[in-house]
C-alpha cells in the first residue's frame, strides 16, 4: 500500500469514527460547578455502569471495499461485554452487527486456558466478541472467534446474519485467517493447521490435502 493510499484510509477512518468518539465522550458523566450538585464518588460508582470514561470503542477498521467502518464497543447493558458494530463510511447511523448473546443462544461464554492466556497477552479483560477480521475483498463478511469456536457474520440486504463455522468448544480454533478471496479460512487446532471452505464444506488438515501456507494464500 502506497503512503498516499495509507494516508487516505487513515483520514477516512478518523472522519467516520468522529461521531462515535463524540458519542462516547458525551456518555461520560459531568460534574456540576455547584457544590450542592456534586455526588460522592463511591467504589460502587467507580466500577459500575455506565463507565466513568464512557463506552470507548476499540479495534476500528475500514472494510476492504471502503464502505464500512467496523469496531468493538461495550454493550449498553454490560460494559464488560464487547459487541461488533459498524457504520457506513460515507455517513449514517452505527448499527450492531452481532453480540455474544445473539449467537450463544443462552449458553454462557466459556474460555479455554489457551484463549484466556491469549486475551491476557493482548491486555483484554472484557468478554464477548474480543476480536474480528474482515474476510475477503467484498466487505460483506467478518470472521470472529467466540467461546472456543469460529463464527462468520455476513452483511446482506436484510441485515447482518451470523453463521457458526466450527462446533468444538473443548479444543479451540486459534489464529484464524481468511484467504484473500474470502472462500476459505485457516486456523490452528490441536497444534495442527486446518483449512475449511466457507461454502459449507468440512474442515481438513492442511497436510492431508498437501497444502502449505503459500498454497492457502493463493487463489481459492
Amino acid at each position: 500500500m502506497t503512503a498516499y493510499r495509507l494516508t487516505s484510509r487513515l483520514l477516512a477512518l478518523a472522519a467516520a469514527l468522529a461521531p462515535v468518539f463524540a458519542g462516547a465522550a458525551t456518555a461520560a458523566p459531568t460534574v456540576s460547578s455547584s457544590a450542592k450538585d456534586i455526588v460522592p464518588l463511591t467504589l460502587e460508582r467507580v466500577f459500575g455502569d455506565p463507565p466513568l470514561q464512557g463506552r470507548l470503542v476499540r479495534q476500528a477498521e475500514i472494510s476492504p471495499d471502503g464502505a464500512w467502518v467496523s469496531y468493538l464497543r461495550p454493550s449498553e447493558t454490560d460494559s464488560e461485554q464487547l459487541e461488533l458494530w459498524a457504520q457506513p463510511a460515507a455517513g449514517g447511523a452505527p448499527r450492531k452487527l452481532v453480540s455474544a448473546a445473539d449467537v450463544l443462544g443462552g449458553r454462557s461464554q466459556q474460555l479455554t486456558e489457551a484463549e484466556r492466556m491469549a486475551l491476557e497477552r493482548k491486555r483484554i479483560s472484557q468478554g464477548g466478541i474480543t476480536g474480528y477480521q474482515w474476510c475477503g475483498p467484498s466487505g460483506k463478511a467478518l470472521l470472529f472467534p467466540l467461546s472456543g469456536d469460529l463464527y462468520l457474520v455476513r452483511l446482506g440486504d436484510q441485515g447482518p446474519t451470523a453463521q457458526r463455522l466450527t462446533n468444538d468448544e473443548q479444543v479451540p480454533e486459534q489464529d484464524p485467517t481468511c484467504s484473500p478471496d474470502g472462500s476459505r479460512i485457516a486456523y490452528v487446532k490441536g497444534g495442527e493447521l486446518w483449512v475449511q471452505a466457507l461454502d459449507g464444506g468440512g474442515a481438513a488438515r492442511a497436510r492431508d490435502e498437501g497444502r502449505d501456507g503459500d498454497a492457502f494464500l493463493g487463489p481459492g
